[in-house]
């Protein structure tokens, strides 16, 4: 997917480090992403590395489609990262499902993937796709 990049090139502020959820920023337009960095994990629990990543309604986004891709190339080309609930139990991950009891407020998106091997030199990318109005920050999380 062709995103536009609402942080191009990301500084050292949207370095994912472990045990520290971060504001990547806002998606409010069809086809927006942000990028971001993880630190090298290693020592990871259960031998897995996850990423945990949830979009926070700070309007009503309506219809979008979320995706996150890598790049190893340094942004030249992209792969698909699937969410772990397609797998869920494998490899040791966990699947996000359903939304929170009432009267706490729902996340928009959230979903854990398995990012072994892939941390350190890997660009990564949230964006939305499939998107009416509104908006949502991303968080992100890695344990």
């Amino acid at each position: 997917m062709a995103f536009t990049v609402q942080n191009p090139n990301p500084p050292n502020s949207q370095l994912l480090t472990r045990g520290l959820p971060k504001n990547l920023g806002t998606l409010s337009a069809n086809n927006q992403a942000v990028q971001f960095l993880v630190s090298n994990l290693r020592d990871a629990p259960n031998g897995t590395d996850a990423l945990t990543i949830s979009v926070n309604p700070t309007g009503a986004l309506v219809a979008a489609t979320f995706a996150l891709e890598g790049s190893i190339d340094g942004g030249l080309s992209w792969f698909n990262i699937i969410p772990s609930g397609a797998t869920a139990g494998t490899n040791n991950s966990t699947a996000i499902v359903g939304t929170a009891a009432a009267p706490d407020t729902n996340v928009i998106f959230a979903a854990t993937y398995n990012i072994t091997g892939l941390s350190g030199a890997t660009i990564f990318r949230f964006g939305n796709t499939a998107f009416t109005s509104g908006s949502g920050a991303v968080w992100a999380y890695t344990p």
